[in-house]
């Protein structure tokens, strides 16, 4: 079989053995209104094994998310506004804001290693949780997860070799999935965020990949509208990727 055809194996073999994943998880993380968020919960061993098939792999390509072991993506009742997009990185041309930012962090060196929990990355880690989500629980499990993917993080550092901000990634057959990005909080003028998500692009550029996984698209949630920024883009949308028209 050919990769349409794993990925259609895939599917149809997850919605026979699993028919119903849906999940209460919380209130929404996205909109501010209250509203119950629900989604579609898997972990690696409840997956239905068949030779060929790669599941992290094909779950990511069709727009799942990954944290820790768990495979998730949003399923709330009567809401769709969490759409999983990738940048097409082949033919990604900056707009002139991202541009402004790549030139306002000239100053930094970019470079790829194995992901590291250290005292150096703890540290980042805790102040860009603390100050920017506010989040004071002290926890840093995210950097200890263990990924059923290759992945890799990609650190920005000053000219004095402190670190500023880290990439979290896996890699895919046809792309990169940006799992997590922090930052130090005291550099918001460097926009080390966009930053980071350029580095990615280049990062699958060097690499011959052409997808940037980027996670959600969501519709109404100003804290996530950055995303839109990096075009061309596809939105899955109904079972495949969809071209999003360009901006005007």
């Amino acid at each position: 079989m050919d990769k349409r055809e794993l990925r259609q194996r895939a599917r149809l073999l997850l919605s026979e053995a699993m028919p119903d994943l849906v999940q209460p998880i919380d209130r929404c993380p996205y909109h501010s209104d209250g509203r119950p968020f629900h989604a579609e919960l898997i972990t690696r061993e409840q997956l239905p094994q068949e030779a060929g098939i790669n599941w992290p792999d094909i779950l990511l390509h069709c727009g799942w998310r990954r944290w820790g072991e768990i495979f998730y993506r949003p399923h709330c009742p009567g809401c769709q506004d969490c759409i999983p997009v990738r940048v097409d990185c082949p033919r990604f041309r900056p707009r002139r804001d991202q541009r402004r930012c790549r030139h306002r962090n000239a100053d930094l060196r970019l470079s790829q290693h194995r992901r590291s929990s250290d005292p150096e990355h703890r540290d980042l880690f805790l102040r860009y949780q603390q100050g920017i989500h506010n989040d004071h629980s002290g926890d840093s499990d995210l950097l200890n997860d263990r990924s059923p993917l290759p992945s890799f993080e990609i650190q920005a550092r000053d000219q004095s070799g402190r670190l500023l901000a880290v990439s979290i990634c896996d890699c895919l057959s046809d792309g990169i999935s940006s799992v997590y990005c922090y930052y130090d909080p005291e550099q918001r003028q460097r926009s080390l965020g966009t930053f980071m998500i350029l580095a990615e692009i280049l990062e699958a550029q060097r690499l011959h990949l052409r997808w940037l996984y980027l996670g959600f698209s969501v519709q109404g949630c100003s804290k996530m509208r950055y995303k839109d920024r990096f075009r061309p883009q596809q939105l899955w949308r109904n079972g495949s990727w969809e071209d999003r028209e360009p901006t005007p």
